[in-house]
C-alpha cells in the first residue's frame, strides 16, 4: 500500500503520521491573505517603521540602567539584532586575565552603536 500525506497507521502505542518521500504535508500551502489582512499587516509595519529608531535608542539607555539584569538584557538584545552575538559560548577575561569590565563593553558597544546610527535622524 502507498504511503499518502496524512495517513496514519498505528505502531504500538504511538500514533505516527507517514509521508511520501518528497511530498509536502501541507499540500495547499500557507493560507493567502485578505485584501483586509495585507491592509492591516501594512499598517502594523508602517507603525513598527516609525518607531524603530526610538526603540533602538530606547535600548542603548538602558544600557546605563542601575539594575544590572536591565544592563545585560539590553546587552543581549542589541547583540542579537546587530548581528554581532557570538555563536559559540567563550570565557571573558579583561586585561591581565581579570575580570571584564562592564563599562569599557558599554563603551565600545556605544561606539559601534554611534556608527551603526550615523545615517539615521537623531533622537528627538
Amino acid at each position: 500500500m502507498a504511503k499518502r500525506p496524512g495517513i496514519r497507521r498505528k505502531t504500538g502505542h504511538r500514533t505516527k503520521t507517514t509521508w511520501t518521500e518528497g511530498k509536502s504535508g501541507n499540500l495547499l500551502g500557507r493560507p493567502k491573505l485578505s485584501p483586509e489582512q495585507k491592509e492591516a499587516r501594512a499598517q502594523a509595519q508602517a507603525v513598527l517603521d516609525a518607531h524603530t529608531v526610538d526603540a533602538a535608542w530606547a535600548v542603548v539607555d538602558m544600557l546605563s540602567d542601575v539594575d544590572p539584569k536591565v544592563r545585560i538584557a539590553a546587552v543581549n538584545s542589541l547583540l542579537d539584532r546587530t548581528g554581532l552575538k557570538g555563536v559559540s559560548r567563550v570565557e571573558l577575561t579583561g586585561a591581565n586575565a581579570g575580570p571584564v569590565r562592564l563599562e569599557s563593553v558599554r563603551q565600545q558597544l556605544v561606539e559601534r552603536l554611534d556608527k551603526l546610527f550615523a545615517a539615521v535622524p537623531a533622537k528627538k
